[in-house]
């Protein structure tokens, strides 16, 4: 059971008065299903996961097929299975990803990362931990005997051999029993209470990202060193923010709110590897490799490089958002990253012009800012907040736009 639930369940019977606030970030235009939460390989096949549904590509991404209608975090194989971490659980597919359906009543949460040892399938979800499954996903058991506080929320997960490695809000986490119990990575130049947004291994090496950077551990995870040299900071004063990491044989390859950064040393150097991506404020969420093909998935749709990052060619042709839509209704998305440091995105949708107003709260309900006060075009827009000046905790923001009103959290964590 999250020890932090009572918490939000707590702040979900708060109300706030109006406030205002200066914006923090420029506006973008974005489809609401243009963002790529995560772009996999799977065998010969392309998978990119967004709000509006999955997508495959069989010919590297020149065309792609919508595949289902769920919002897709991530994907994993197992044997002739795929599977799928959504917003209500997990989706699988066993026809190479044409048709899919829900498995597992027990396991409805968010499930923000699965992973495969063996025949073992393994969820991490958004503040209820970790489940485990036996029988390809028709049922789930909870396996979080170690874990504690913000730990529930899972951001990553990645095996190494017999070890499972468990990225969460407060720091990474171990398991060398299957996920039958968990410790606490801590080591010499690793904190325990990092929040990790990231993992990925390559031998004995084990990657760490975080919002303040990249982490390495060359010996088994006891010792750790800063991986910072040539990752571009998100700002002055700031550092990197790691997103997803992959490896494809000498090459290692990172994305940032910034762009898509190479290492051909196994992570001791890096160099930019961007022309053609999307200039800031697009963050790159997801990359994934196969062979010479590299796929970035990003705030503005799917993009492939096949030199090795060298170049970049937007690949979204067939995934819905590529263009502005015309909205039928008004929404007001999660924001995303969440927790975040320090910066995030988030995104609403309205059907007219409407005047908009985003706001931040604070937990108390005291002013912290406008983000947006002006009238907008129907359609898509999405906004980036920098709560580099405030501390950790959770927030609130706003969204009012004609008679429409709607609230969400977002949680900052430093």
């Amino acid at each position: 059971m999250n020890k932090s639930i009572s918490l939000f369940c707590l702040l979900a019977l708060l109300t706030f008065p109006a406030i205002e606030l200066q914006a923090k970030g420029g506006q973008v235009n974005a489809g609401p299903f243009g963002r790529i939460n995560v772009v996999a390989v799977i065998d010969s096949d392309v998978f990119a996961g967004t709000n509006g549904g999955s997508y495959r590509s069989t010919d590297s991404g020149a065309s792609w097929t919508k595949v289902n209608g769920n919002f897709t975090l991530c994907f994993a194989k197992s044997g002739s299975y795929i599977f799928g971490g959504t917003g209500s659980g997990v989706i699988v597919s066993n026809d190479h990803g044409n048709t899919w359906n829900a498995v597992g009543s027990d396991l409805t949460y968010y499930v923000t990362a699965l992973a495969v040892i063996d025949t073992d399938i393994f969820a991490g979800t958004y503040q209820n931990g970790l489940f485990r499954s036996t029988d390809n996903g028709l049922s789930w058991t909870a396996v979080d005997n170690g874990l504690v506080d913000f730990q529930y929320l899972v951001t990553a997960l990645v095996a190494s051999g017999t070890k499972l490695y468990a990225g969460t809000a407060s720091g990474l986490c171990r398991s060398t029993d299957s996920g039958s119990s968990w410790s606490t990575v801590a080591g010499t130049g690793i904190s325990p209470l990092q929040f990790t947004n990231c993992v990925a291994t390559n031998g004995s090496t084990i990657f760490v990202g975080t919002p303040n950077g990249m982490l390495r551990s060359t010996d088994g995870d006891t010792s750790w060193e800063a991986d910072n040299h040539g990752l571009a900071p998100d700002g002055p004063g700031a550092k990197p923010s790691i997103f997803s990491i992959t490896v494809n044989g000498a090459y290692t390859f990172v994305g940032t709110t910034a762009s898509v950064f190479l290492s051909t040393d196994n992570g001791n150097n890096w160099v930019a590897a961007n022309k053609g991506l999307p200039t800031s404020p697009s963050q790159v969420i997801s990359v994934a490799a196969a062979g010479s093909d590299l796929f970035a998935g990003t705030t503005e749709g799917v993009f492939l490089s096949t030199n090795n990052g060298t170049t970049w060619k937007s690949t979204t042709t067939g995934i819905a958002g590529s263009s502005v839509p015309s909205p039928d209704g008004f929404e007001l998305a999660q924001n995303y990253p969440n927790p975040f440091n320090p910066t995030t995105v988030i995104r609403y949708q309205i059907p007219t012009n409407s005047y908009v107003s985003l706001e931040v709260y604070d937990l108390l309900g005291r002013k912290i800012g406008t983000l947006v006060s002006q009238h907008q075009s129907p359609g898509a827009h999405a906004v980036t907040f920098n709560a580099s000046n405030l501390s950790s905790g959770v927030y609130f923001y706003r969204l009012t736009a004609g008679r429409f009103i709607e609230t969400k959290k977002l949680m900052l964590t430093k």
